[in-house]
């Protein structure tokens, strides 16, 4: 499945975006500083390997809903980046029950970000969302991620949840907080 926009567009995985990801989690990691710096990169390279061979394998239609895409640029098909979704609970916590879908972005070299190309492709992410009934969707970053914040506010996502002081990143405290977009 391919979702277009004007400078890129959103794909399934393929076998070819194993190698970016294991680059990406390995030695191009400055971007983990924005993404849950407060987290352990524990990050297996076969185990990796693995595990996305064997999604590869599993048979996909366009009525299959999709939890993720890559994202690639049109003018050269370069693949700079991924999009996501999970859900969270009333509480805004993570949780396996389909509650409250929560959307996120990933694009790891710098080169790649405050473009425009970020903004686009969770566009792309939320219209096809909307288009498979969807009222309302959620994002969550931390008041550090100056970037991510002011992308959800571009995008008419609002403050629904703010928990003062609860992430430690290089000694200092941040908030963590959820944005709601309802249609």
């Amino acid at each position: 499945m391919i979702l277009r926009g004007n400078r890129v567009y959103l794909r399934d995985y393929i076998f070819n975006d194993i190698n970016d990801h294991i680059l990406w989690n390995t030695l191009e990691t400055e971007w983990l500083q924005w993404d849950a710096p407060w987290e352990q990169n524990d990050f297996d390279v076969n185990r990796y390997i693995d595990m996305m061979t064997q999604r590869l394998l599993l048979p996909k239609t366009d009525l299959d809903i999709r939890w993720s895409f890559q994202i690639a640029k049109i003018d050269d098909d370069t693949h700079i980046g991924w999009v996501s979704s999970y859900d969270i609970d009333n509480n805004y916590e993570y949780t396996q029950d389909a509650k409250n879908l929560t959307l996120g972005i990933d694009i790891p070299l710098q080169e790649h970000r405050s473009c425009g190309f970020g903004k686009e492709a969770l566009t792309l992410f939320i219209n096809y969302y909307k288009s498979k009934g969807y009222k309302e969707l959620y994002t969550q970053t931390w008041s550090g991620n100056f970037n991510m914040v002011k992308l959800a506010q571009s995008l008419g996502f609002l403050e629904a949840h703010r928990i003062k002081n609860f992430r430690l990143v290089d000694g200092l405290y941040y908030d963590a907080l959820t944005f709601k977009l309802t249609f």
